[in-house]
C-alpha cells in the first residue's frame, strides 16, 4: 500500500482483502491465526502453527507435528474436523535475554521470522 501511496495511486483496502480471499481459495496465501488484531496472511506452504511475543508481537512459525491438517486429533462426534490451530504465547529469545539481563527494549511492531526446525 504504501508504494502505492507514493505514486499517488488509490487503492480501497476492501480490494486489497477480496484478492487476498481469491488467493486464499486458490490455495496460494493462507490466512496465519496469530490471535486477535491485524490480519495476516502468509505464502501457502507447509502448515504450521504460530509463536507470538508479548513484549514486541513478533510471531514466529512453528513446525506442526503431523506435518498437515489437522495436526491434532479432536474427537467431535459427527463432526468432520479439517483444521486445528495453535498458538503459542510468551517472550521470544530476544525479549526473554533482555528480561533476564534486565534491560529494555523498545516494543515492536510485530515480524514475521522463521524459528529454526
Amino acid at each position: 500500500m504504501s508504494l502505492l501511496a507514493a505514486g499517488h495511486v488509490r487503492l480501497a483496502r476492501a480490494s486489497v482483502y477480496n484478492v487476498l480471499d481469491d488467493l486464499a481459495a486458490a490455495g496460494l496465501v493462507m490466512l496465519a491465526d496469530a490471535g486477535p488484531g491485524r490480519a495476516l496472511y502468509e505464502v501457502a506452504s507447509e502448515w504450521h502453527h504460530h509463536f507470538v511475543c508479548r513484549r514486541c508481537r513478533q510471531v514466529i512459525d512453528v513446525a506442526c507435528e503431523a506435518d498437515s491438517r489437522p495436526c491434532l486429533d479432536a474427537t467431535v462426534p459427527g463432526a468432520l474436523v479439517d483444521e486445528a490451530q495453535v498458538i503459542f504465547r510468551g517472550l521470544c529469545a530476544d525479549c526473554r535475554a533482555h528480561t533476564e539481563a534486565g534491560t529494555t527494549i523498545p516494543d515492536g511492531p510485530g515480524r514475521m521470522r522463521l524459528a529454526p526446525r
